[in-house]
């Protein structure tokens, strides 16, 4: 029984921000492999290129509704708590403003010269 349990089990690597991935594009992700696989094998008939193609679409448009709900869960999520930090990193990388830990380091790369070098010149003022 453990023997039959080992080979009926699928054991997948998933991404640390989402652990449950959604079964349904795995479904698809997977029917699409086994269809490029016989076409590969077959000599690439059309009724298989056919199969495939729609497969392909299927997956782009599921892939699209996926983001915009994962895109709606985050919205719900910034607006019941606009004041957290972790909310105004999330705006901040949208409009494309990075902040680094270290602001002499920052100031160091915009004049173009070494660190060593900035706390020289700081040290002078």
């Amino acid at each position: 029984m453990a023997n039959a349990k080992r080979q009926s089990t699928k054991t997948l690597r998933v991404s640390f921000d989402d652990p449950d991935p959604d079964r349904h594009l795995l479904h698809l992700w997977n029917r699409r492999l086994r269809i490029q696989s016989s076409f590969r094998a077959r000599g690439r008939p059309k009724t298989l290129k056919a199969q495939l193609n729609a497969v392909q679409r299927e997956i782009e448009q599921y892939t699209a509704e996926l983001a915009s709900i994962q895109w709606a869960r985050m919205c719900e999520k910034i607006n019941g708590s606009i004041s957290s930090r972790r909310s105004w990193g999330i705006l901040r990388s949208l409009l494309g403003q990075r902040r680094t830990a270290d602001g002499a380091a920052r100031m160091a790369l915009k004049e173009g010269i070494g660190s060593e070098a900035f706390a020289e010149k700081a040290a002078e003022v």
